[in-house]
């Protein structure tokens, strides 16, 4: 059984990529010949194992299904050089947030200390940053997030400046979460920056995780994170895309997951021209949970994409998938969330749902739940809806003494709140309320003057 698509354009829309030929300025050989060096000889040669596929694969484009709805024009047209290592950033005053006092920070892919917080460190986990990786580390990392399963992938593992990885033990409940803040830094060119990051946690261990992004200047990244769940292991996983209006975001989350583990995404993008997140899940046990939360909120001319896998293996699997975005302006979103259930996968319990919220004419949403069963004894369920802001219940709001603007924040939280109820940081609450009531303000209208 195979999904459905769906699309939302406005009257007349004609797409004018198919006559457009833009110059290409993004070079996958002036990044790998400007990757920076390292001095550790195993991820060195780690690093060498992805020269030859990132070549081979060369760019994306439309002729090729992960990427045929995707608009490319903004990544492909930045003549990106590889990102400087450890470049200066001044602390930003929304970088550090109070209920996440564990913060370790990394500039262009590259630890600073001077602005992390790692005491006091809890007990139980392992931290390792740089170039130097434990041997458990070398038994995952790349193993997860398969290089030959995208160019971006590729081009991470060859110009990663180094590693950060978590590796919780074996029972270890811990209570502080781990906050990962990644910033792009171009201080004069377009750069692009690679963070890579593994965590793994063993049989029952316990684990929440912060991630979120940031940039200065138009900078480019590509970044990919591996997860590794032990047998009735648990990950609550927040991923935060913000970066700044003239960023291009790239994001690959790779899990595997063994019997009885959990895994929670709540992935969140209000920043960069343009993003793509790409979560790919593998249950590897009987009796395993997946839950994925997204919301997507953009305005103007940003772009976001989010292409989802999940693999049911093992019988009485679980997963729940809910997608939201809400557009304004002339800005896209593109969702392609494919579920697969193989044959050895009895009683699986699958469902996915993408909603979207358009503020414009001009918005457009490309919509493509998949779901492909191969199991007989299953409960699976998939479908995407399309809707635009009713001016009536605006309307009534207005009537019970409610200014539009408000009667529109409270609409879009409403519409948003099934996935703001997620995180339990008020100071991330508020930092994607703020975006939501950025999106509540009506378009100024269109100058008359001749």
């Amino acid at each position: 059984m195979t999904g459905c698509g769906m699309r939302r354009r406005p009257r007349g829309w004609v797409d004018m990529s198919l006559s457009l030929s833009p110059a290409v300025t993004f070079a996958i050989g002036d990044l790998l010949e400007g990757r920076p060096a390292v001095a550790d000889a195993a991820l060195q040669a780690w690093r060498n194992q992805a020269l030859g596929w990132a070549l081979e694969m060369g760019l994306p484009g439309a002729s090729q299904e992960a990427w045929r709805l995707t608009p490319l024009k903004t990544l492909l047209t930045t003549p990106f050089r590889p990102a400087g290592r450890g470049d200066a950033v001044d602390q930003a005053p929304d970088l550090a947030v109070p209920e996440l006092p564990l913060r370790l920070v990394f500039v262009n892919g590259v630890f600073d200390a001077a602005q992390s917080q790692v005491e006091p460190w809890p007990a139980g986990v392992t931290l390792t940053v740089g170039e130097s990786l434990p041997p458990t580390a070398w038994d995952y990392l790349g193993k997860v997030a398969s290089l030959e399963q995208d160019v971006f992938v590729a081009l991470n593992q060859a110009c990663t400046p180094g590693v950060v990885c978590l590796e919780v033990a074996a029972g270890r409940r811990i209570q502080q979460p781990i906050h990962l803040v990644f910033i792009g830094q171009s201080p004069s060119q377009p750069s692009f920056n690679f963070p890579r990051w593994l965590v793994i946690l063993e049989d029952q261990a316990e684990l929440t995780l912060v991630e979120t992004y940031h940039s200065t200047g138009p900078a480019g990244c590509s970044a990919v994170g591996e997860v590794v769940l032990g047998a009735h292991a648990r990950l609550n996983h927040t991923y935060l895309q913000q970066e700044g209006p003239q960023a291009c975001h790239l994001a690959h989350t790779a899990v595997h997951q063994a019997t009885g583990s959990h895994y929670d995404l709540l992935a969140i993008t209000t920043g960069a021209s343009f993003a793509r997140h790409t979560p790919t899940l593998r249950q590897q046990g009987p009796e395993t949970m997946t839950h994925l939360s997204g919301l997507v909120l953009l305005q103007g001319q940003q772009v976001a994409d989010t292409h989802s896998f999940l693999g049911l293996s093992h019988p009485q699997g679980y997963s729940r998938q809910l997608h939201k975005a809400i557009l304004g302006g002339s800005a896209q979103a593109i969702f392609s969330g494919r579920v697969r259930v193989a044959a050895q996968a009895q009683q699986t319990n699958a469902g996915q749902l993408n909603r979207t919220l358009l503020l414009s004419p001009q918005a457009r949403v490309d919509s493509q739940p998949q779901l492909e069963i191969e199991a007989d004894d299953v409960k699976c369920t998939h479908g995407a809806t399309v809707s635009d802001l009713d001016p009536a219940e605006v309307f009534y709001l207005q009537s019970r003494g409610i200014d539009p603007a408000a009667g529109r924040t409270l609409l879009l939280t409403g519409f948003a709140g099934e996935i703001l109820q997620h995180p339990s940081f008020p100071s991330l609450k508020a930092r994607v309320q703020a975006a939501l009531n950025d999106l509540s303000r009506p378009a100024a209208p269109p100058d008359a003057t001749p």
